[in-house]
C-alpha cells in the first residue's frame, strides 16, 4: 500500500496539471448534479404547493 501512495505522488509531482484538470472537471459534474437534484425538489415543492392552493 505505501509503495502504491508513493508511486501516485510521484505521479502526481509529474503530472499536477492533469491531476488538478481531472479534479476540476469531477467538482463541476458534482455541483451541476447537485444543482439538478435542488431545481427537482423545487419544482416538486412548488408543484405540492399549487395543488394545496387549489384544493
Amino acid at each position: 500500500m505505501k509503495n502504491k501512495f508513493i508511486r501516485f505522488c510521484n505521479w502526481a509531482q509529474a503530472n499536477w496539471l492533469a491531476l488538478i484538470i481531472f479534479m476540476v472537471i469531477i467538482m463541476l459534474c458534482f455541483v451541476t448534479g447537485l444543482a439538478g437534484v435542488v431545481a427537482l425538489a423545487k419544482a416538486a415543492w412548488a408543484q405540492q404547493i399549487i395543488s394545496l392552493i387549489q384544493s
